[in-house]
């Protein structure tokens, strides 16, 4: 007999909490080896995020509606018609298309608008719906009148700048196209002998001082003029506007500090590849606008249980390492409360996480940073050990990491037999051993006694006997 139990003692089997490892029957002893649940290792990377807004941009087009526009061949209008199709998509965007010549009584109200804003569109009656109902060459008005083509810009944005749906938006960036074949007649006076013209100073400078308290009057963020006219007479009837609109898409450049055109906003109508290309530069010059969110909390996502050990955690926001209690603090959302994560640009990005982390005023973290959260899962301690089948508690044998652990009742280990315990998790004296969550068990049960007598996460749990039916 005494042979027996020295042979039994070189027995193992593993007892899982889970339940029981391979097993076998019948006249041998009962083998099986596994180990317990190791900690888990926590890591999560989230960036904080921005709200990425459409520049405004409204653009008016102020088109040659004069006799003259007789001279300008279908493919040439067609070319100015098709540069609308060229705005940049990545702008909340009006096009408004009006005469450089006043039409009817009421010539400040003449005119379509199309618009892709889903934020701020115009809901006025010249709205219109698709690019292919839009058309400012419709109509021309007949006869020999002079042409203003400045002053008729700023009359026109000065009368639809302000009430109830003014078409011009404050803060917007403002893209005056002017197309015409001709020239100011009121900046250039012609010669009383041939075609060349000498500039009025005075109206010139009026002109410009009345488009820049638009951009004042406005608040814009931008105001350019792109002159898409004759530099020369290269054809029938056209004028050259280099003394006119050329030069105050110039001055207009220079004052908006713009870098981007080397035409500096004035394009040659008797190019007509020139043309096609007008607003290349535009698009690329006027830039998106980011508006970054803030954030006071920040939801721990890599588990939704209640095992962390917040000991083991760790917070960075970049390369930063914060300090607890100092810069954060931990939040145990165990009812699962929805906090606002987001505090600016508005509240928002709603969140019940089970775990946040609360930064302190100062430390919130704003777009662009990025935070790392590091942790671990908690030490769990167990004090019983949970038998598949009924053992002859002569032959038990019990190791955990490969020590032998003595039968004792005060310092070893107990077989209490067939038993359910409501937790198998312990505490003992000199650690705050955590008991939650509890982990049930049922079955045939040893029981380790005294307080150096428990297996934990990760360790070797070995247990060895012969099955009580044999």
């Amino acid at each position: 007999m005494k042979n027996s139990k020295q042979a039994l003692s070189s027995l193992l089997l593993l007892l899982a909490l889970v339940g029981c490892g391979k097993e076998q029957f019948g006249g041998a002893p009962q083998s099986s080896s596994s180990e317990v649940q190791g900690l888990t290792k926590y890591v999560q990377d989230s960036c904080s995020q921005m709200t990425l807004i459409k520049p405004q941009v409204d653009i008016l087009y102020v088109v040659d509606n004069s006799a003259s526009n007789t001279y300008i061949s279908s493919s040439i209008k067609n070319t100015i018609l098709k540069t609308v199709d060229s705005i940049s998509k990545d702008f909340d965007y009006r096009v408004i298309g009006t005469g450089v010549l006043p039409e009817g009584s009421s010539p400040n109200s003449h005119f379509q608008v199309l618009t892709n804003s889903t934020l701020s569109p115009y809901n006025g009656s010249n709205r219109i719906l698709t690019a292919s109902q839009f058309d400012f060459f419709e109509g021309s008005v007949s006869g020999g009148a002079a042409e203003a083509g400045l002053k008729r810009t700023i009359e026109f944005i000065n009368a639809n700048r302000s009430g109830s749906n003014p078409v011009f938006r404050q803060g917007a960036n403002l893209l005056v196209v002017l197309f015409s074949n001709g020239r100011d007649t009121e900046v250039e006076v012609q010669s009383q002998f041939n075609d060349s013209t000498t500039v009025n100073t005075s109206v010139y400078n009026a002109r410009l001082a009345s488009l820049r308290a638009i951009k004042t009057n406005l608040s814009l963020a931008n105001l350019r003029m792109l002159s898409v006219t004759a530099h020369s007479a290269c054809q029938s009837g056209w004028k050259d506007s280099s003394k006119s609109y050329k030069n105050m898409a110039k001055s207009l450049y220079l004052d908006s500090g713009a870098t981007d055109s080397s035409s500096q906003d004035s394009y040659d109508l008797c190019s007509s590849s020139v043309v096609s290309g007008v607003f290349q530069d535009v698009n690329r010059s006027i830039q998106k606008v980011i508006i970054p969110h803030k954030y006071l909390y920040w939801p721990i996502t890599f588990t939704s249980s209640d095992n962390i050990d917040l000991n083991t955690m760790q917070v960075r926001v970049g390369s930063s390492l914060l300090v607890r209690n100092s810069e954060y603090t931990y939040i145990d959302n165990a009812s699962l409360s929805t906090y606002n994560t987001r505090i600016s640009p508005s509240i928002g990005e709603p969140t019940n996480a089970r775990h946040l982390i609360q930064f302190t005023p100062g430390n919130e973290v704003e777009y662009p940073n990025c935070v790392t959260i590091t942790s671990s899962s908690k030490v769990e301690y167990f004090g019983y050990i949970v038998l598949p089948r009924e053992p002859k508690p002569e032959t038990i044998v019990v190791r955990i990491n490969g020590v032998d652990i003595p039968k004792s009742g005060t310092n070893g280990w107990s077989y209490i037999g067939n038993a359910t315990k409501s937790n198998v998790k312990v505490q003992f004296a000199g650690c705050n051993c955590d008991l939650t969550p509890a982990i049930p068990k049922s079955g045939f049960m040893i029981q380790l006694n005294g307080t150096g007598n428990y297996y934990k996460s990760g360790d070797s749990v070995e247990a060895f006997y012969v099955g009580s039916g044999i």
